[in-house]
Order: structure tokens, then sequence, then C-alpha cells
């Protein structure tokens, strides 16, 4: 599986929603010599009447128009059902305007000053309206032997690729627990080899099992009151948030899981949750400890082990440790 792209040059149409009419109209023009169609939005409401384009660039944080940031506009947009790709200029944007607009989905930050080919070439790169968002594992592919194995090892396999989605313990737990039960039962009562494709889509990860084995009445088997814990996709189901099971006697079967993936929300104004955290990423890092300068009584659950690592953390680097090591490397 891949990310769908339009190809490179390909005709794309483009929303330019900028307070600027000038800058926004004069890279219209330079779109439209590269055969791509543009459009100006000067206002939030010129944006939504616009809103099934290919591509929409923006600018985005602290210095922007707060009436037109981009932003703003993509969760208006996708709030009405429309996911184009987003382009962002970057206006002095900070950590928070970064972290949320790796949430929202944006395809590229572009940064000031800006060449017209540096843009255009995003543009011609951006997903198209629609698809979901690339990251660098956005998906992952595995194929399975049927041995008496095969639910533990395609387990630690995605558990190690949630682990680097930075997917909390908790809910990676789950995740695992579900994929060793579906991928067991189908090593069990077939003897062909599993596909198994798992994609990150913003908060959810989708995890889809085929085995093209014996197969099975899958309206009877769910509706029947056998149907529990007591078996492996009972338990599955048990363990994920959907669950979806398309089989037929001799054609195989499909089974497609989805998870709510949970994130650290610092604007959470009653607590901040990183108990489920078994380490943390370097924006993470710098988003804690700007809240705790702000906020210095801030309710922040931490686990034992992290609440070393945030006092290790406000105490900063030991400068005599520092110079130490610099001496003796």
């Amino acid at each position: 599986m891949s990310p769908r792209h339009a190809a490179q040059g390909a005709p794309r149409d483009i929303l330019f929603a900028m307070a600027d009419s000038d800058v926004a109209n004069g890279l219209v023009r330079i779109a439209e010599s590269r055969d791509h169609a543009g459009l100006v939005a000067t206002s939030l409401v010129d944006a939504l009447l616009h809103a099934s384009v290919d591509v929409i660039v923006a600018e985005f944080g602290s210095a922007c128009d707060p009436s037109l940031d981009g932003l703003e506009v993509l969760e208006s947009l996708r709030a009405i059902g429309h996911n184009p790709a987003c382009i962002l200029i970057d206006s002095e944007a900070n950590d928070r305007d970064y972290t949320r607009a790796l949430s929202l989905g944006v395809d590229a930050i572009l940064e000031r000053p800006i060449h017209p080919e540096t843009l255009i070439h995003a543009v011609e790169q951006a997903r198209e309206q629609g698809s979901e968002m690339e990251t660098e594992f956005a998906e992952l592919s595995l194929f399975v032997d049927p041995d008496p194995a095969a639910g533990e090892n395609a387990a630690r396999e995605i558990l190690g690729w949630c682990l680097r989605c930075e997917i909390t313990p908790a809910t990676r737990a789950r995740i695992g627990s579900a994929i060793a039960e579906v991928v067991q039962n189908a090593a069990r009562h077939g003897d062909t080899g599993i596909d198994i494709d798992c994609e990150m889509r913003f908060d959810e990860l989708h995890v889809t099992v085929r085995d093209t084995g014996c197969g099975f009445d899958a309206a009877s088997f769910f509706a029947s009151p056998s149907f529990s814990c007591s078996t492996g996709l009972g338990r599955a189901h048990a363990l994920c948030d959907h669950m979806k099971v398309v089989s037929e006697g001799g054609r195989g079967t499909e089974v497609a899981m989805r998870f709510r993936v949970s994130s650290v929300e610092f604007d959470d104004e009653e607590r901040i949750d990183l108990s489920d955290l078994d380490f943390f990423v370097p924006a993470t890092s710098k988003e804690l400890l700007s809240t705790l300068s702000d906020q210095p009584d801030a309710p922040i659950i931490l686990s034992p082990a992290l609440a070393v690592v945030v006092g290790r953390l406000l105490m900063g680097p030991g400068r005599s440790r520092l110079l130490e090591s610099a001496l003796r490397s």
C-alpha cells in the first residue's frame, strides 16, 4: 500500500487563502502558467465557497491574519466534509502551531522567503482530496506464514511499528492482543499465508487481516449465542473500537479493525495526563517545559519513571558534567 499522489505537473485546483490579494493573485498567475487552476479567498467565507479544491495554500502562525489563519480554514473545511491537501506558509509559528498542524494532517509547511518553484512543487506533490496524510511510518504491510507462532510474530512486528508511530502503551496493548487473536485464528483455520495491512488515519489505526482459508458464515457466527470472549474473534472484537468481518465458505476471510489512537492534549484545563507514555518525543518535552514555565502548578499526571525524567529536565543540563564530558572527548 502507498499513499495516492497526483502525477507531478498534473492540473490541480488550488485555493490561495490569503489576506493580501496582490500576493495571492501573483501566485495564481504562476500556478496558471503551469496549467493549474488558481482561486483566491481573502476571507474564511470565500474559502468555504471553494471547499472542493484539490489543494489549499494559506498562512499560519502568530503573525498571520487571525480571520484567515490556515489552520482555522482547514478545520472549517474538514467540518463540512472536505479534505483538501494543505500547504501552509510559516508566519512565525510556534511549537503549538506545528503540533496542531501535524494533528490536522497538513501536507507541507514552507518557510519564508518562498521561491515560487518550491511552492508549485509542493502543490504538485500534495495528496489528492480525500486521501490521508502521509507520514514516515503511516503504513505497514506484512505477510505471515500460518504457523503456530503466527499471532505472536505478527503482534511483535506491528507493535514495534506502533512504537515508532508514538502510539501510547495502553493502546498498543489492545492492538497487539487483538492482532494476535485474529492472526492466530486465521493460521488455525487455513494453510495459506496471511496478509496484514496497517494504516494510520489521523486519530485512528486501521488494521486489515486477510487469508484465503476455508472461510465461514460470518453473519450466523456473530449472531449466535456462542459469540463471546471464549472465541478468538470475540476477544479481538472486545479489544478494538470497531470490527467488520467479511467471509464466505471456501473464499477466505477479511477482518478489518479500527483503534482510536490517543494523543497528549496540553490545552486541557483540568489535567494533562502523560501517564500512558513510556518516553517523550522532543516536541512533547518542549511543550511540557513551556507549560510548566507558564503554569508551575499545572495539573500534570506522570508515571514514576517519567517523573524522574521531568525532574532532570527541570534541573537542566549539569554544567560540571557537561564540561567533564567535553574534556574527556
